[in-house]
């Protein structure tokens, strides 16, 4: 369900140099995220309501993870097939059966202290369309009211620096790397 939108025009970031992206935290394992995320998508383009998350494949999704491993400390997106791995090997985060289907075989991947994953994007498959650099984000998100910022998708390389994140008052925050941060007023 749509839960607010946000006039934004100032762009993304093409010039930054990474080749992962990270889930659960920053790159580095800051501002980690605690809690369960299922059905990550990033898409270049803005989805209409109607859009998210109701297709198999959406036409311009660059992205899907739908963390339905249930084991191992192994992640693939399912578009172009980008794996990602513990970026803590020796704290690897978990798979829950708690999901937004609540049905066998849908499960999510859960975050505790120290967690994240971190994806290699040697190619750069991520990449936001550069002569329109909108952008569409969309997960199922289950997490306790965080005392600070926690961000659950991060990706700093050249195909559009942006990072998502729940705020300490249980609102999405978008930062388009270096160059704003644009805070959503409706608390999930």
């Amino acid at each position: 369900v749509l839960g607010d939108t946000v006039s934004y025009t100032s762009g993304v970031n093409f010039t930054r140099t990474q080749t992962l992206f990270s889930i659960g935290a920053e790159w580095n394992g800051a501002l980690q995220y605690t809690g369960s995320v299922d059905r990550l998508k990033a898409s270049s383009g803005i989805l209409t309501p109607e859009e998210l998350d109701s297709q198999k494949v959406l036409p311009v999704t660059l992205v899907s993870f739908e963390f339905n491993e249930g084991s191992g400390n192994t992640i693939t997106d399912t578009i172009n097939s980008l794996t990602g791995s513990p970026g803590a090997p020796a704290n690897p985060p978990t798979f829950q059966a708690d999901s937004p289907s609540a049905q066998p075989g849908d499960s999510s991947i859960h975050f505790e202290a120290g967690q994240y994953m971190i994806v290699n994007d040697p190619d750069t498959r991520v990449r936001f369309d550069t002569n329109d650099a909108s952008f569409t984000l969309q997960a199922w998100v289950k997490c306790a009211t965080p005392a600070g910022r926690q961000v659950f998708f991060y990706s700093n390389g050249p195909g559009g620096a942006v990072s998502f994140s729940v705020n300490n008052n249980r609102t999405v925050f978008v930062t388009t790397l270096g160059i704003a941060d644009v805070p959503s007023q409706a608390a999930i």
